[in-house]
């Protein structure tokens, strides 16, 4: 290979460095919906069999499955591990965001509750559906397995460490991150807004789904997945109601899950 023609990798590395720090470019979006989907599928998958050879995170009863603790601090790390790099890729349009919502002042707490509100109205309308398509399928569905997954880790038999690794990942890290990337990220790769909501809130639903996608029929994966669809179709409203500020939506999500999480700890 001549002199001309050689490839100079640190130019292109420093190019495409350059290119996740502009907000008009898509290469910071791509990286980090790449990144969530390797991270969710492959790294959560190592770290899970990694953490099998422990005695200490394994479930006493099941040498085969991860204890309540195991499974919070899985959840933990991951969610750092997903979250560092993407507010790297992302920092531009974030900062840019943060600047937008500061203007805003006391009434980013009114647009919080008010993006709450429809929260509430996506889950009632979730019911409904959810009630239609039991009958047509005959189906008795009560709450999806993440659900359910995260009650058992709010539960006694977890210690009070696991537990407060748990509520740091839902009502904190895990809002950001998903933000993120099923608003901010998708949303910048796709041009028509409707397209964008109704592709993000599929990938929202499929990713919550992802238990019963390996244990269960297609009607339970449909129906368990309607409430997750519904709720991402309303981020992704209130993601463009407010002008594509991404705070806004990842307040209404923390408030969401916090408020989930305190319900569970009540019913104790």
């Amino acid at each position: 290979m001549s002199e001309n023609t050689k490839i100079d990798f640190k130019k292109m590395f420093n190019d495409s460095l350059k290119t996740i720090k502009n907000p008009n470019n898509l290469v910071g979006y791509f990286y980090s919906i790449a990144w969530y989907f390797i991270c969710t599928i492959i790294l959560s998958s190592i770290i899970y069999i990694i953490f099998l050879d422990s005695n200490f995170l394994i479930d006493d009863s099941n040498s085969e499955q991860l204890s309540n603790f195991g499974l919070s601090l899985l959840n933990f790390l991951l969610y750092i591990i997903l979250l560092i790099p993407m507010l790297f890729f992302l920092k531009t349009n974030i900062n840019r965001d943060l600047l937008l919502t500061k203007s805003l002042k006391f009434r980013i707490i009114g647009y919080t509750v008010s993006g709450y509100l429809y929260v509430l109205f996506g889950t009632f309308i979730s019911q409904i559906i959810v009630s239609i398509f039991e009958g047509l399928f005959s189906i008795s569905y009560d709450v999806s397995v993440n659900q359910i997954a995260v009650e058992s880790m709010l539960s006694n038999n977890n210690p009070v460490i696991g537990q407060f690794l748990l509520i740091l990942s839902v009502v904190i890290i895990g809002p950001i991150v998903e933000e993120l990337v099923f608003r901010k990220a998708i949303f910048g790769l796709i041009k028509s807004n409707m397209f964008a909501v109704i592709l993000s809130s599929i990938f929202f639903a499929l990713i919550h789904v992802s238990s019963e996608i390996m244990n269960n029929s297609l009607s339970v994966i449909f129906i368990s997945g309607i409430p997750y669809f519904v709720l991402g179709c309303v981020f992704g409203f209130i993601y463009l109601r407010f002008n594509k500020n991404i705070i806004i939506p990842i307040f209404v999500h923390m408030l969401s899950n916090l408020i989930s999480i305190i319900l569970i700890l009540s019913m104790r």
